[in-house]
């Protein structure tokens, strides 16, 4: 299977050449904003149990499908489900604190 083109195929990352002097450019204006999201995707991951950051890794980064990280982790479907809806729901949580009325 070639994983690239799968990816493309469902359009989970879109392949265009890069202007090295536009990337330079846009770069400089993010440096800031990257250290701040790399700070939040490292707490982020701190608060997930490893098989949830596991799958939710394979699943919205590497584009495999639930079955496919049942199949590559060798565990039941639900289980992977379970890791997945409740990784994301432990996420949400975090970045979307309920707000007390």
């Amino acid at each position: 299977m070639n994983r690239r083109r799968y990816l493309e195929h469902r359009r989970h990352y879109d392949v265009q050449a890069l202007d090295e002097e536009q990337v330079g450019i846009e770069r400089k204006d993010l440096i800031v904003d990257d250290i701040a999201a790399k700070a939040l995707l490292d707490r982020l991951r701190g608060e997930l149990s490893a098989e949830q950051r596991v799958t939710l890794e394979l699943h919205l980064f590497e584009g495999y499908s639930l079955r496919e990280i049942a199949e590559k982790t060798n565990q039941a479907l639900g289980n992977v489900r379970h890791h997945y809806y409740r990784g994301l729901e432990r996420l949400r949580s975090i970045v979307f604190p309920k707000q007390s009325t």
